[in-house]
């Protein structure tokens, strides 16, 4: 996996590689409250280590970033709140998720740390296009269908007293991420890495011939070394267009080209694309986000 350093300001030319071994063992429990509502309580083994290259010695001290040379093993309890929406094609729909997991470090250093995450998706479907109807009936076929989408992600890492987040534990924004997730698509894969990160995205998608859908969409994000970092000020961007291909209301595979944030362009393909507002293999309670078509 690609390293360029912590924070906002670095350098592609500091891209220094590492292996990453993860190994875990969840357990999960979901409990229905509502309808739509749902709370979970999850108990995840966790054990991580890091590999770091001769490129990555040479340019990264031992302490910075933390934990480049170790190997932890963690028991992460945790509680996860989910609601989603009734199922609407059209009209406004939404889901949110809050969660709260505490990283108890059993071996391998001082790597105690708590994370809270929140996401929330709306989404607003129309039926028809104005140019699909009066003088043009037969394009209601083709072009008949659109949504407009708004997300937001935040993950706010805390460590303990004399604790670190160890680096390959911190979230990361550009590209794809560990859980096959794209934020900030014109940068390269894990471009920017802190303990703390919030993303944002805007997303326009319209059925071109079923199943397959036409999208643009704008994505702003930073991370931070500490929480006050994630306010509005320089915030990363793309902004890009791209092919879906949905079975079911579900996008299984999308092609996409994205630019701007003045790092060049790039080409994405996706398939069996993630689209559950949840965090990897941990999370509980998960929902998929439909489209409209």
């Amino acid at each position: 996996m690609p390293f360029f350093g912590l924070g906002n300001q670095t350098s592609r030319r500091d891209r220094s590689l590492f292996e990453l071994t993860e190994t875990q063992l969840p357990i999960l429990a979901d409990f229905p409250v509502a309808y739509g509502l749902t709370l979970s309580a999850q108990a995840t083994g966790l054990y991580a280590t890091s590999d770091p290259s001769r490129a990555f010695v040479s340019r990264f001290s031992e302490s910075s970033p933390p934990g480049s040379r170790a190997s932890t093993t963690y028991v992460v309890p945790g509680l996860i709140a989910t609601y989603r929406s009734p199922d609407a094609l059209y009209g406004l729909s939404g889901e949110a998720r809050v969660s709260y997991e505490a990283y108890e470090e059993v071996s391998g250093g001082p790597f105690s740390f708590d994370r809270f995450e929140a996401r929330m998706a709306l989404h607003y479907g129309i039926e028809d296009q104005p140019f699909s109807q009066g003088k043009f009936p037969y394009l209601r076929s083709l072009l008949g269908s659109s949504r407009l989408s708004a997300e937001a992600n935040l993950v706010v890492s805390e460590p303990r007293a004399h604790s670190a987040v160890p680096f390959y534990l911190q979230p990361t924004l550009g590209g794809g991420d560990i859980h096959d997730e794209n934020w900030l698509r014109s940068y390269a894969n894990y471009r920017f890495r802190a303990p703390s990160m919030v993303a944002y995205t805007v997303t326009y998608e319209m059925r071109l011939i079923d199943p397959i859908g036409f999208f643009i969409y704008a994505q702003w994000g930073k991370v931070g070394l500490d929480v006050g970092e994630l306010d509005f000020d320089r915030l990363k961007h793309s902004i890009g267009v791209g092919l879906a291909l949905r079975l079911g209301g579900r996008s299984v595979a999308e092609v996409s080209f994205a630019w701007g944030g003045g790092e060049g362009s790039h080409v994405y393909s996706t398939g069996n694309t993630n689209n559950a507002i949840g965090f990897g293999a941990r999370a509980a309670g998960t929902v998929g986000l439909r489209g409209v078509f």
